[in-house]
């Protein structure tokens, strides 16, 4: 397959000089449940004179045993730091729609599954899904070039990778504006070759396309039937 785009890191914090102590800060710490949990922290220290990238936190809301009482102190890089958001008054949302869900103390980032009555969602958080109110939701944002960037009513993407015989189109989401008709997106099932996060690179617009509405699936397709199969992560026209 070629490479239409160029794969980048898309650090979470540039200036490190951002990160003093006494900062109150968003950290991403992975758990079993979900690879993208942020929970809210304090800047304590810095880890060492000689990286000026990793920096020691405590957490407010995580602990070093259950009902120890002792808060969780660890050390992070500054890629998995990011400055608290601006806060954000209860909205509508939509299905499909990429959120963070609050949950165990910690915002995890997933889908609107359903949208149900009385500002009630169902959200979907890797294999879980969890009932929701509109104040245990959020806008996911991404944090680009010293800006949080909410991503827009439409900003779920299918985006093309071709060879000479097949094209993959993997679902993304926009994060931000290159330049010159690029962008830069977020893979939702593709992830670095480290398996540090997901993928992100800049892709040019010609290789990017809204999701295509949703269309039931037939009992059965005919021979020659022009279709597209799921095959890891991607819809790959046979």
């Amino acid at each position: 397959m070629s490479q239409k785009g160029k794969a980048i890191n898309a650090p979470a914090t540039e200036d490190p000089m951002d990160l003093q102590p006494g900062s109150k800060v968003e950290v991403n710490h992975e758990d079993d449940v979900c690879p993208r949990a942020w929970y809210t922290a304090i800047i304590m220290e810095g880890a060492s004179s000689t990286n000026d990238k990793r920096y020691v936190v405590q957490f407010t809301n995580l602990y070093q045993y259950k009902n120890s009482g002792t808060k969780l102190s660890k050390e992070y890089n500054s890629v998995d730091i990011l400055p608290l958001p601006p806060p954000q008054p209860p909205r509508k949302f939509k299905a499909g729609g990429i959120v963070e869900g609050y949950f165990d103390d910690g915002w995890y980032e997933g889908k609107i599954d359903q949208v149900l009555d009385d500002d009630k969602y169902i959200f979907r958080m890797s294999s879980m899904f969890l009932l929701f109110g509109v104040k245990q939701l959020r806008l996911h944002r991404t944090w680009l070039n010293r800006n949080w960037l909410p991503p827009l009513d439409e900003s779920e993407l299918a985006v093309e990778e071709e060879d000479s015989t097949e094209t993959d189109n993997a679902e993304a989401t926009k994060a931000g504006t290159v330049g010159n008709n690029r962008y830069l997106i977020r893979f939702e099932t593709l992830r670095t070759e480290e398996d540090t996060g997901f993928l992100e690179k800049e892709m040019d617009s010609l290789h990017i396309r809204p999701p295509p509405p949703h269309i039931p699936v037939p009992d059965q397709f005919k021979m020659f039937d022009h279709v597209e199969a799921l095959y890891k992560g991607g819809w790959w026209k046979v």
